[in-house]
């Protein structure tokens, strides 16, 4: 008799474990908010923040000079100027102590050389007139040997012994003087050699001169950079470093700000990628200054990066997101980089489409899912998703007019929510 009873309830249970997964009743459930599934139009436009930035700029480095720099002027940020203008100074009181000992070098070098062309004149009077009395010796000696027949055989022989000696003499005074020419000429070089070297010390040192005065390459904004020295080359992510300024020591090659042109500006902007489908190259959109009381103004979708990312690591982002870029129309009045703005993308409006909330779909195992309210029970259904956009979600497979709840209600309201689907509300 038991088992008869245990046998009968068991489809009764089987019925209430079937009934468990398909409806959900939380406790609670009348404060689950609801919505219904609506048609009507749905707006496809997308709005986002932008910032105007410079396609055209250049980095103004520290000379590359010799040894460490001091600024003793710099332009502020946000200064406009022309080209040829001058942004940054550097002290020259080093560069200029090394003009002074190229200098001197300089001129000690040219009276090392005039000293050794006096000594060369001097020498080579000396050789003329020591071959002259060589040759002069040598000739004479010749002369009396020519009376050697007339001579005893004794005074013959030493006639012909002089005349060998004075030739020998003269053959090493000739090679003396020819000696000393090629010493001459080699320390006149080494002498010239040295003045050169000493004249490129001091071409340098006034090029340092006149490096240390910066001028701007063309007309354009001043940004002045971060000093990344300031910490002593302690740093960490999302440091604050503060900006160059007069008085700091500064490397050779550091760059120390950027001049920007205010004529190449363009707005750049992120679109998350759940809406990125949703703009494309040439669309309208409605540029807003903020803080500025001017109206609106009419860009064009420039450029839509090819691949999303999340911004980096110094601005990461919860949602993978898009670059784009806008063109912008010649303005009344100039715009500085960085300027920032929020931007109206225009998208094609969906025309009588059923849609809901965001908030109303939930990913289930990749899934969208709604939960339909059917008497207070809420039943998870699968929708299929056919748009989306800032707002809405464009769905099929619901009646005009289903109710559906726009939280999870199978999770409590001190637990985290279910992860809404995909491009859910943020």
């Amino acid at each position: 008799m038991t088992m008869q009873r245990m046998t009968a309830a068991l489809p009764i249970v089987a019925v209430l474990a079937t009934g468990s997964t398909s409806c959900t009743r939380a406790a609670g459930s009348e404060a689950v908010p609801t919505i219904t599934v609506s048609r009507g139009d749905v707006s496809a436009d997308v709005h986002t923040s932008g910032e105007f930035v410079a396609t055209r700029s250049q980095l103004v480095t520290a000379p590359a000079v010799t040894g460490t720099l001091r600024l003793v002027a710099l332009a502020s940020t946000g200064t406009r100027v022309a080209a040829g203008d001058i942004v940054m100074r550097f002290d020259t009181a080093e560069q200029e102590f090394m003009l002074e000992i190229s200098e001197s070098e300089v001129e000690e070098a040219g009276l090392e050389i005039q000293k050794i062309d006096a000594d060369r004149e001097v020498q080579a009077a000396q050789d003329a007139v020591n071959l002259l009395k060589a040759r002069f010796d040598v000739r004479r000696a010749e002369l009396d040997v020519t009376t050697n027949e007339f001579l005893a055989e004794v005074e013959a022989r030493k006639n012909q012994l002089t005349l060998e000696e004075n030739q020998r003499k003269l053959a090493q005074i000739e090679e003396d003087v020819q000696s000393r020419a090629r010493t001459g000429a080699a320390a006149r070089a080494v002498a010239d050699e040295k003045r050169q070297k000493a004249i490129l010390a001091r071409d340098r040192a006034r090029q340092s001169i006149e490096q240390m005065t910066v001028r701007a390459p063309f007309a354009g904004i001043v940004a002045v950079r971060q000093n990344q020295d300031a910490s002593g080359g302690f740093y960490y992510t999302g440091m604050s470093m503060p900006d160059y300024r007069e008085g700091d020591v500064v490397f050779p090659g550091r760059p120390v700000l950027m001049v920007l042109d205010p004529a190449a500006i363009q707005v750049r902007a992120r679109v998350p990628e759940a809406l990125a489908s949703s703009v494309t190259p040439s669309q309208q959109a409605h540029v807003q200054f903020d803080g500025s009381t001017r109206p609106p103004v009419v860009a064009t979708v420039r450029t839509v990066a090819g691949m999303a990312d999340r911004g980096g690591p110094f601005r990461a982002s919860v949602q993978r997101e898009f670059d784009v870029t806008f063109a912008m129309p010649p303005l009344e009045h100039a715009v500085e980089a960085g300027r920032t703005a929020r931007i109206r993308i225009e998208g094609t409006p969906l025309r009588r489409v059923l849609s809901l909330p965001r908030q109303a779909v939930f990913d289930r195992d990749g899934t969208p899912t709604v939960f339909v309210d059917q008497g207070g029970r809420f039943v998870p259904t699968a929708v299929k998703v056919t748009a989306r956009t800032q707002s809405r979600v464009v769905v099929d497979g619901l009646a005009e007019g289903t109710r559906v709840a726009l939280r999870d209600p199978t999770v409590a309201d001190d637990a985290p929510a279910t992860t809404p689907a995909a491009g859910g509300a943020r």
